[in-house]
């Protein structure tokens, strides 16, 4: 009975394999995020953070769904016109949920052009607040949180391209949600850090 449930799996993913239905996959690259706050005159500097993980991609004839699990960095780092000797930054470590619905606009046996659009979700499994004052280093903070239960969530547009079983990402990701509670720094309600980042990824299908 064991043999045969072995052989019916061989045979049905290779049915899969043969048909293009199925993709599997690993991919990594890099976030270029930027920290974004409800409060004035702030301005927000780039930064750039690892991400990875996998992927499975169900192909439809030219459409295709790519649910995702990713490990990724974000974060991002600003000060206020009124005192830009103060710098404030937010990191976060996140497992990241895409789900990315996809339409090849160029479509060759060895290669592919794909448009995506989709969403996100995020957990965030640590994240650090950091403020540096250089004028008066006493006020210097840092706080740091694991396991927190603040998400992210959000909008994702983007492009690929696939040659034989490598794929390369681009993709936009607008971050909608306040990644870090409520803000002990700013004590303001409208301080709600909210990360968007753009993402490249180099990745590789094993079928």
């Amino acid at each position: 009975m064991k043999k045969l449930i072995i052989l019916t799996v061989i045979v049905f993913c290779s049915q899969l394999n043969a048909q293009k239905l199925i993709n599997l996959g690993v991919q990594a690259g890099v976030n270029v995020n930027t920290l974004s706050t409800s409060l004035p005159d702030y301005f927000n500097s780039g930064n750039a953070g690892f991400r990875g993980g996998v992927f499975a991609r169900i192909n439809i004839k030219r459409f295709h769904i790519q649910p995702e699990l990713n490990f990724s960095m974000v974060g991002g780092e600003g000060n206020f016109s009124e005192n830009p000797n103060r710098y404030y930054s937010a990191k976060a470590n996140t497992l990241e949920v895409p789900v990315l619905l996809g339409f090849k606009i160029i479509d060759f046996k060895l290669i592919n052009v794909r448009l995506q659009a989709g969403g996100f979700w995020a957990w965030n499994l640590s994240k650090t607040i950091e403020v540096h004052d250089e004028a008066f280093p006493q006020n210097d903070t840092n706080i740091t949180s694991k396991g927190g239960s603040d998400f992210n969530g959000g909008i994702i547009i983007g492009a690929g391209v696939d040659i034989w079983r490598f794929t390369a990402d681009f993709r936009y990701q607008w971050g909608l949600a306040n990644m870090y509670g409520n803000n002990v720094i700013f004590q303001d309600p409208r301080a709600g850090f909210k990360h968007s980042n753009f993402c490249i990824t180099i990745g590789y299908k094993f079928f």
